[in-house]
């Protein structure tokens, strides 16, 4: 709450008088922020997560501050702090707005700031790329849970609450740097030189249903289908926004790889079809319901112009 308190405190005394801006770093108060910050005894709340970046902006000014604000290296604190909550939980009480909020102090700091743009960036993708391979880690366990003990078992209802937790924080992060996506600076090429596109290609691909866990789950057949769906939708939105940013800058690149993830997932597809169509017909669900059951998966353009037939007959 002190730590709160003074981060405030800081904010706005140097917002109404910018020239305290030396008293500030020459009595240490600077210099105990940014150790409390990179030292992580922040701990995680709306209002910090919204005050760190305009304080880290203000201390950095003028241009001679900055060297001393980068030489700390806040921003992966600060990116870990975005995530964690009493470490180890993904976000989880975050509102609607304070994504939006942050991304645009971080902006505004990034734009004001140059010095510290390079280094922002270089977290922001660190993180991305620390989030893709939880990702990974976090299917690969969900998948072999569901191996060991069917679905709906206890470690498989566990390890898709995970999976909820984590595409609730893939969302936080993404809607806060979509906003600098959208800006045609030099932090749009330290973001990608960085391989901040090829995070955003792996996120993609765990946000995509994989085929052969998809037929097992159907093998399961339940009223729990796909239970942490709901926390694709908005991470998939946030993602759609913030490489839609990226392809304003450069189409052909981000064409490409776009096209190449969806050629790997529809090749996941097509290999599994055949499981995909027996599992369906095993599932209650589909069984109770010949009409759905009986349209084969392989051939939806024919099961589409059969209805087609059938319906026109009845018009007859």
């Amino acid at each position: 709450r002190a730590l709160l308190l003074g981060i405030a405190f800081i904010t706005e005394a140097l917002n109404d008088d910018p020239s305290c801006i030396t008293f500030v770093h020459d009595a240490g108060l600077a210099g105990a922020f940014l150790d409390s910050l990179t030292e992580r005894r922040l701990e995680p709340s709306v209002d910090i997560i919204c005050g760190v970046p305009s304080l880290i902006h203000v201390l950095a000014l003028p241009s001679s501050n900055a060297q001393k604000v980068r030489a700390a290296r806040p921003f992966p604190a600060f990116l870990d702090l975005l995530l964690q909550e009493r470490r180890g939980s993904s976000i989880r009480y975050i509102t609607n707005d304070v994504a939006s909020q942050v991304g645009s102090a971080v902006e505004d700091l990034m734009r004001n700031v140059t010095d510290l743009c390079e280094d922002s960036m270089h977290a922001i993708v660190a993180a991305l790329k620390d989030l893709e391979r939880q990702g990974g880690d976090l299917h690969l366990g969900l998948a072999a849970a569901v191996r060991r003990e069917g679905y709906g078992g206890a470690d498989v209802r566990a390890k898709e609450t995970e999976l909820t937790n984590y595409f609730k924080g893939v969302s936080f992060i993404l809607e806060i740097i979509e906003p600098l996506t959208n800006r045609v600076t030099q932090d749009h090429d330290y973001f990608l030189q960085q391989g901040g596109l090829e995070a955003l290609m792996g996120i993609l691909e765990h946000l995509s249903p994989d085929a052969a866990m998809l037929s097992q789950k159907l093998a399961f057949a339940h009223d729990r289908f796909l239970n942490y769906g709901h926390a694709h939708y908005p991470t998939a939105a946030a993602l759609s926004q913030t490489i839609k940013g990226l392809a304003a800058q450069e189409p052909q690149r981000i064409l490409k790889k776009l096209l190449d993830q969806l050629g790997k997932h529809l090749a996941s597809i097509e290999s599994n079809l055949g499981d995909l169509d027996a599992a369906l017909k095993r599932c209650p669900d589909w069984a109770s319901e010949p009409e759905n059951a009986a349209m084969d998966i392989e051939n939806p353009a024919g099961a589409g112009a059969g209805a087609a037939e059938e319906e026109q007959k009845g018009g007859g």
